[in-house]
């Protein structure tokens, strides 16, 4: 299995067909396409031989917590091919993605998880920020129940309002 991190411009189109395949398989709920409005700046990708059976996508975001401005890391669509589940190839993933996130010097990891038990093991806790976000163009704010977050520093995160300053990825 190779766990592979790059940007999102160094993936070619048909590893990107292949992903979004994968991703359809994941999030059938999802109809607006994949990539299309929200571009990750690193994708990490698990293959065996040329066949890419799982990806998550690494976003960096400038939000607002309490007013005060923050580069943050955000995790999305994280999806393994169903033949190659309980394997760990999530949470290989997982760590390149952080490690692309330390090397950027972010100082945090958020994610908006279904289970949070896939997540705790790699350090993430829930988060109890109200959190303020755009979703199908209208704004929200509440305490995000599948919310987390994993400090990449010596700071803590805090639980102050966090303003995610656009949509959720």
């Amino acid at each position: 299995m190779k766990i592979v991190s790059r940007a999102f411009e160094a993936v070619t189109e048909a590893e990107l067909r292949s992903i979004r395949s994968l991703l359809s398989d994941a999030f059938p709920e999802i109809t607006d396409g994949f990539y299309r409005r929200q571009v990750p700046v690193c994708l990490v990708t698990a293959a065996e031989g040329e066949v890419i059976v799982g990806q998550l996508a690494v976003h960096k975001r400038p939000v607002l917590i309490d007013g005060e401005t923050e580069v943050i890391g955000i995790i999305g669509l994280v999806a393994v091919a169903q033949t190659h589940r309980r394997r760990g190839v999530a949470a290989n993933m997982l760590v390149k993605a952080l490690d692309y996130l330390r090397s950027k010097g972010i100082a945090y990891s958020i994610l908006f998880a279904v289970s949070e038990k896939y997540y705790t093991g790699a350090g993430y806790r829930a988060m109890e920020n109200e959190t303020a976000f755009i979703e199908d163009g209208e704004s929200k704010t509440f305490v995000y129940r599948g919310g987390m977050v994993l400090s990449l520093s010596e700071r803590p995160w805090v639980a102050r309002r966090l303003d995610l300053q656009g949509e959720v990825v």
